[in-house]
């Protein structure tokens, strides 16, 4: 998605929470503490008298927002801001510095450091995590099946046509890939 497309989608600060709270609990709403499914959207003031969003939690009477406990947490950037921010990291090919965040977002520099340092950290894989569960081992290997026509007289006559056949396999599972 380009930044022109990122706009049209999250015209409001509005759009950008629909979509996250969507996107983060697609069966509904449910307490981050005791897993209730009954939460209710309230509206407060904050601290500096900005309208807060939060949810309440209608058996612990929790409130949390819909960004606790992910990569948006404790943060008053704006959320379009920061889709906009992972749109920019995510097609950049060679990094983007936060110098140039702060540029394409409008920010301080010190905001745009600490946003691309907290998608680069949410980008991270898990090291511990292993394909095919913790318990599963998973054996692949590669090779390359045929070749072109040999040489005649000195000259080349066929083009080198080697298949990659790409095979893996795990518990209970097996899977051959081959690519022209």
């Amino acid at each position: 998605m380009n930044l022109f497309a990122l706009a049209k989608s999250f015209p409001t600060e509005e759009h950008a929470l629909a979509y996250w709270i969507k996107t983060r609990w697609p069966n509904g709403v449910r307490c981050l503490a005791c897993d209730h499914d009954k939460c209710w959207l309230i509206e407060t003031k904050g601290k500096t008298g900005k309208v807060a969003r939060l949810f309440e939690c209608s058996d612990c009477g929790l409130h949390f927002s819909a960004t606790t406990n992910s990569l948006f947490h404790d943060t008053h950037l704006p959320l379009q801001k920061w889709f906009m921010a992972i749109s920019i990291m995510v097609e950049a090919k060679k990094g983007v510095s936060a110098n140039q965040m702060k540029r394409h977002i409008g920010v301080t520099y010190k905001t745009a450091w600490y946003v691309c340092h907290r998608i680069r950290q949410a980008m991270q894989e898990d090291p511990n995590s292993k394909v095919g569960g913790a318990t599963t081992t998973v054996e692949i290997d590669e090779m390359f099946v045929g070749g072109g026509r040999k040489r005649l007289h000195g000259h080349k006559v066929g083009r080198n046509s080697k298949t990659t056949v790409l095979g893996t396999r795990g518990a209970g599972w097996t899977d051959l890939h081959a690519d022209n």
